[in-house]
């Protein structure tokens, strides 16, 4: 894990200009991003894995808590009621009185997370033969997506699992004795909803629990004529939360395969790394693209930053950079900069800058915004998760997998989404007195009171 503003689990494509190290670069999209800020028409359609299944959305959804077959999901501010009777069949009703009979469908193209995939198979194994020892080490795989070894299958897909060795009678020099692993997609069973219009519902099942899905997706196209998609990653109904995921694309319908500008991002990743920001008003998609004038230009300038505390860590569009020593300034690509310092026992400072022509030097000063509490938080397996935290003036943050925050003196409700699960807690920040959180071990207390119905 890596601080939010680090984007770590965020997938964004950045294409930047080469600078010297300890530069600040310029965030951008890939090519398909538009050119300047635009607003797109959207209209909703019924099934994501039907049109783009090859583009692997990825949609957490929510965990369907049964008690006595009845369970109960958010959706749009109100509430979505899923019944599953002795026979095993499922019926869905939404907040409006509608209900629908789940109908079984068997597919291979379900996702969940982000672009980890529902089921898959592995089927080779990759070895390799050292010529420094006498053994060959193979890697073998858990069963769970959790893990502190993990293998890079695909550009999207890592698996975990341990490194086993065993001897061998001879020495052989180091060679790949198999292909790479590959992986396909084991059918499962799934039960679709279908409603009237364009809204649709997939309930299923994994690692002993169920889900509820929002298949149900909003396209438009821009002024490039590339095609925006919207994904309702935590199944509530809105498609600009932070945690929801977009896409810009060229790929044609359905026999679409990802392309190396088909990449998912979270919308608060977009934010946080200063490439884009959206919003949504009757229908419209506002794109605000704050660098696209500056898209290509090799310029650069200079930032100074003064009155650093001994400590401070200094972030600038998502990126640690080392603090600068001796006054000396730091090299920055033209183009809309937002930066956050983090300095020991104080607030985290946040501001923004932009270097053009008309402001070819600038100079941020650093102003210690107020003393705050520190928060650390650990994840088995370094599962990814979301952040968002209310501060006692009743301000919104939203982080991606933070190893640690910053919370203001006073009482912050912080909510917690993780592989569709959420979590809410009141925490109470006093001064001199961090705050450790292990989310497994609270994930695991709230899906215990959840299941005693508390």
């Amino acid at each position: 894990m890596k601080p939010v503003f680090q984007c770590c689990f965020l997938l964004i494509w950045v294409n930047v200009a080469l600078l010297p190290a300890q530069s600040i670069q310029r965030a951008e999209g890939t090519k398909l991003f538009p050119k300047g800020n635009e607003e797109v028409r959207m209209t909703m359609e019924p099934d994501i894995f039907g049109s783009y299944a090859g583009l692997e959305p990825p949609i957490e959804g929510q965990w369907l808590n049964f008690q006595e077959g009845i369970a109960v999901a958010e959706f749009k501010g109100g509430a979505i009621t899923v019944t599953k009777d002795a026979n095993g069949k499922f019926f869905c009703k939404l907040p409006d009185g509608q209900e629908a009979k789940g109908d079984s469908i068997t597919g291979t193209f379900r996702y969940y997370g982000r672009n980890r995939p529902l089921v898959r198979k592995m089927s080779t194994e990759p070895r390799f033969q050292h010529s420094s020892r006498k053994y060959y080490s193979s890697f073998v795989p858990n069963q769970s997506s959790s893990g502190y070894n993990q293998v890079v299958v695909s550009p999207n897909v890592a698996v975990s699992g341990e490194w086993r060795y065993s001897p061998m009678d001879e020495m052989k020099p180091y060679t790949f004795s198999s292909n790479p692993p590959e992986y396909s997609p084991i059918p499962a069973t799934y039960y679709k909803f279908e409603f009237p219009g364009q809204q649709r519902f997939t309930v299923f099942y994994q690692n002993g629990k169920y889900y509820l899905q929002n298949p149900s997706f909003l396209q438009g196209t821009t002024a490039k004529g590339a095609k925006l998609l919207l994904v309702d990653y935590n199944a509530n109904g809105n498609y600009t939360d932070g945690v929801d995921m977009v896409m810009f694309t060229d790929s044609p319908v359905q026999t679409g395969a990802p392309s190396k500008d088909d990449v998912w991002n979270s919308i608060v990743g977009l934010r946080l790394s200063n490439v884009m920001r959206l919003a949504e008003t009757d229908g419209l998609i506002g794109l605000e693209c704050p660098n696209a004038k500056f898209a290509g230009s090799k310029d650069k300038g200079e930032v100074k930053i003064d009155g650093l505390p001994k400590g401070a860590k200094l972030f600038v569009n998502g990126e640690e950079l080392a603090t600068p020593k001796g006054g000396k300034g730091i090299v920055a690509a033209y183009g809309h900069h937002e930066y956050r310092i983090e300095a020991p026992g104080q607030m985290d400072m946040f501001g923004e800058f932009v270097v053009d022509a008309q402001h070819p030097a600038v100079t941020v000063v650093y102003k210690a915004p107020g003393l705050g509490v520190k928060m650390e938080l650990k994840t088995f397996g370094e599962t990814p998760f979301f952040m968002t935290v209310i501060d006692p003036e009743g301000k919104l943050r939203e982080y991606d997998s933070p190893d640690s925050v910053k919370l203001m003196p006073g009482t912050n409700v912080v909510t917690i989404l993780q592989e569709g699960e959420t979590m809410t807690r009141k925490y109470e920040a006093k001064l001199g007195s961090p705050i450790n959180v292990s989310i497994s071990k609270e994930m695991f207390i709230e899906r215990a009171r959840k299941k005693q119905g508390k």
